[in-house]
């Protein structure tokens, strides 16, 4: 059960991410008559999301030693596609491949439970209702940060084209190698994985869950302002 309230959320935070950038950008038509704006603005509002992406491929690169070349962390436009950032990485095996371009999800994720931890770790011991009273209570400023830090992390790890592109072959060779243990090792081996996968996936259920709700809330204003400025302005804008 809990690994589908863990897939149900991780992919609520993605749909979110995509109405997030739709809403940025229309709010950037409808007042300027061009995306640069949202661009500029979403480049800003997640920068260090951004800069936590970019980075993550250039570490991991280089711990595995694979060669690395420029960091871009600023907005760029190559061939009519807006790029937000990119680490120039050599050529490498599927395997290297695809922790490197799979590196901004995994540090991402980690990185969200750690804040949720670190901040609100009541969301992890503590019944759903005991836990929002406790959020209730008052939030300081420490707490307005992880939102913050949150937020930006969860719509900047979502994995590029690029980052995608060696996950098959390297999803593959995982599953053939689970199978061949599966086979050979014996059922308490299997019981002790069952046990850490079952703690792992309760602890990604609940983070990324509490994530999904803080997006869904902080992109409401949004969602007023673009309203507001279609009926003010008279015009509305669809994006494909």
């Amino acid at each position: 059960m809990t690994i589908i309230i863990f897939l149900s959320a991780f992919y609520g935070v993605f749909f979110v991410r995509v109405q997030l950038i739709r809403y940025l950008m229309s709010a950037s038509m409808l007042t300027t008559g061009s995306n640069k704006l949202g661009i500029v603005i979403y480049d800003l509002l997640f920068f260090p999301g951004i800069l936590i992406h970019e980075l993550a491929h250039f570490f991991a690169a280089n711990f595995l030693g694979v060669r690395t070349g420029s960091i871009e962390i600023f907005p760029k436009e190559i061939h009519g596609e807006v790029k937000l950032g990119s680490v120039q990485v050599g050529k490498s095996d599927p395997v290297r491949g695809a922790l490197i371009g799979s590196s901004p999800l995994l540090i991402g994720t980690i990185l969200l439970v750690v804040l949720l931890k670190w901040r609100f770790p009541f969301l992890f011991t503590e019944p759903l209702t005991a836990a929002i009273t406790s959020i209730s209570k008052g939030i300081h400023w420490p707490d307005a940060f992880a939102f913050y830090l949150l937020f930006a992390v969860s719509n900047t790890m979502v994995l590029s084209k690029s980052d995608r592109k060696e996950l098959v072959p390297a999803a593959l060779l995982v599953l053939g190698i689970s199978i061949i243990a599966w086979i050979s090792k014996s059922m308490v081996l299997l019981d002790k994985i069952a046990g850490v996968m079952g703690e792992v996936s309760g602890a990604l259920a609940i983070t990324f869950s509490a994530v999904f709700v803080l997006n869904l809330i902080l992109m409401l204003p949004l969602i007023v302002i673009v309203k507001l400025l279609e009926r003010v302005l008279r015009r509305k804008i669809t994006l494909k």
